[in-house]
């Protein structure tokens, strides 16, 4: 399952910042939206490879195969790495800003359409989605 992750995280040792695309086991997607840490993302986004601490590089690349120096590295949406830093800054603030009932009620005020079982992340996710997040936020 895709997400994005909303906080910075480590996976293996491997650092992954925030707005990172990520694909997770379900559960531990679903785990990481629970807790806030995440966004689900949209399913035809790239995944971004985690740094590796030790040159900067993505997780098991040898430090000279891409012929560049560690402060070429793109960031996470940078060039060639399209997430969408917005969409992220705006998640963590409907998340921080909302308990889940509330962000129901401005959702369905503001006009989303989302399921009625929907987890928290998968409203913000919809808000996102269908343009309705500056509208909501305060």
């Amino acid at each position: 399952m895709k997400i994005i992750n909303t906080v910075a995280l480590r996976d293996n040792g491997a650092r992954i910042p925030a707005g990172t695309v990520c694909d997770y086991p379900e559960e531990i997607a679903r785990q990481l939206i629970k807790e806030g840490s995440a966004v689900l993302a949209d399913p035809l986004q790239t995944i971004t490879p985690p740094v590796n601490d030790a040159d900067g590089q993505p997780a098991g690349t040898p430090a000279d195969a891409t012929g560049k120096k560690d402060d070429e590295t793109p960031a996470a949406g940078g060039p060639g790495n399209p997430v969408d830093n917005e969409a992220v800054k705006q998640a963590a603030a409907l998340n921080s800003q909302y308990n889940k009932e509330n962000l129901i009620a401005a959702a369905k005020e503001a006009g989303v359409d989302f399921a009625y079982d929907a987890k928290k992340a998968e409203i913000i996710a919809a808000v996102i989605a269908q343009g309705k997040a500056e509208a909501l936020i305060k």
